[in-house]
């Protein structure tokens, strides 16, 4: 048995991490960017709230519509700032999940922005329903408006890759194609 003067039975199993008091948003995002992602969670999250207050409707398609790309907007949202502010960015890749994205970005812009349409024309005009669409709207324009940070910084979804030309075997190299080929004849 180990005495109290020898020394701690004990040792420390795990190392300090300098890097684990940053915050690794700011790192991966910078503080426009995050502040912008956690915008359009907070608005798509208020979106959907007052949405799911509207007691009743007449024609429910365009609050259906809506309801589904509020919740999706805002889950989305928050899967992406769980991605960049934890090590999966770095699993990944940022240039990768930045692509993701910049799609993801216009997705959720375009129907959001669509389903807000929607809703406006086929809402029955109670107070409710004109604050929901109003958070829509502004939710919409704010993922539609994180594409030109994405564009500031470098994301080009439509650029055109280069493929290198394969090289064609003239017969002077000796390719496995050329080798003659090894029979045994006994």
């Amino acid at each position: 048995m180990a005495d109290a003067a020898s020394g701690p039975v004990y040792k420390d199993t795990t190392v300090p991490n300098p890097d684990a008091g940053d915050c690794r948003c700011l790192n991966t995002l910078g503080v426009p960017r995050l502040g912008f992602k956690v915008i359009q969670l907070l608005l798509s999250f208020v979106a959907f709230i007052c949405e799911e207050l509207v007691e009743h409707c007449t024609l429910c398609v365009g609050l259906y519509f809506f309801e589904f790309m509020s919740c999706t907007a805002f889950l989305m949202s928050i899967l992406v700032l769980v991605i960049y502010c934890t090590r999966l960015h770095e699993k990944v890749g940022l240039p990768t999940i930045k692509m993701a994205d910049f799609w993801f970005s216009v997705g959720i812009g375009v129907l959001f922005l669509l389903a807000s349409i929607v809703f406006a024309a086929t809402s029955d005009g109670t107070v409710l329903e004109h604050v929901s669409i109003a958070f829509g709207f502004l939710a919409s324009f704010a993922f539609l408006g994180d594409l030109y940070f994405l564009h500031r910084e470098g994301v080009k979804p439509l650029k055109t890759t280069k493929k290198k030309p394969e090289k064609i075997n003239d017969g002077n190299t000796q390719g496995p194609e050329n080798l003659p080929l090894k029979t045994d004849q006994q």
